[in-house]
This record gives structure tokens, C-alpha cells and sequence, in this order.
């Protein structure tokens, strides 16, 4: 079925919204989809779907999506948020957003502005090796040839 049929109710034509769009600690060619000036560090998709909730929109939230750029597999990077846009008729579902940027604008400035929110300071696995350390040999050396 033709997408440009459906309704713009339907989840399959909501906007999609992945943290990857709105995390400071991004460039653009990573994926970051805003300025630096308004993105937040490592932002959830919860975090997200709650400050679109707060605005008005409609949200649903994908917990088992991930955003092709998006290199790190760690599962609190996952999801993606799919926001109502548009109405069945065309029209927008707020005025004030005319477009997914200023959509994503509002969800950064509302997530920067929570008093609850820790600085995440993720913690990576890192790699450890299991390999004994070699003591180091006292052996001298030759001496100079006469």
C-alpha cells in the first residue's frame, strides 16, 4: 500500500526521533540532527517521550529500534520515539511545530531543563586481559667489543 494513502494517524507516518538525533556528545556526521547549543548529553528515549508527552504530542515508543550511525550496541543507546506530526487532515497537531527540527529543539530544551536528570557518565566494558605480566629480565648486557 502506497504510504501517501494512509492517514497521518497511523504510527507508520509519524516522525521518527532517535537519541542519537539529540545527543551533544554527537557530530553531525554521526548523526546529530541539531545544534550543539541546544542538544543534551546521552539523552534515553524515555527522557524524550516524556518531554514530547509534555508538549501535547502523541508518542510511541520503540524500545527494540537502533539507529543505523548509532556504532556503541549498548542497550540504553536502543529506541527511537515516533511522534504524531501532522493531523488526518493535514493540519499540524501544535502550530508552534511546523517541523521535526523545531519538534526535536523543544524535546532537547525540555530534557536539558529537567531538575531530576543525572550527567550520565556511561560506563564502557572495557577490555581486560587475563595475561600474566612478564618480569623483567636483569641479564646484562655484552660488553663492548675490544
Amino acid at each position: 500500500m502506497d504510504i501517501s494513502k494512509k492517514g497521518f494517524s497511523e504510527t507508520s507516518r509519524w516522525i521518527s526521533i532517535y537519541p542519537l538525533y539529540l545527543n551533544s556528545n554527537k557530530t553531525v556526521r554521526e548523526g546529530r540532527r541539531i545544534l550543539k547549543e541546544f542538544s543534551v548529553a546521552e539523552p534515553t528515549i524515555i527522557e524524550i517521550a516524556n518531554a514530547l508527552q509534555g508538549q501535547g504530542f502523541k508518542v510511541l515508543v520503540e524500545e527494540n529500534k537502533m539507529h543505523p550511525r548509532e556504532a556503541d550496541k549498548f542497550a540504553w543507546k536502543q529506541g527511537r520515539v515516533r511522534v504524531q506530526l501532522k493531523n488526518d487532515d493535514g493540519s499540524f497537531v501544535d502550530e508552534s511545530f511546523p517541523n521535526r527540527k523545531s519538534v526535536m529543539i523543544a524535546a532537547a530544551c525540555e530534557i536539558a531543563s529537567l531538575t531530576n536528570r543525572k550527567e550520565y557518565k556511561r560506563e564502557y566494558p572495557a577490555a581486560t586481559t587475563n595475561a600474566p605480566t612478564a618480569a623483567k629480565a636483569t641479564t646484562k648486557g655484552k660488553g663492548k667489543k675490544k
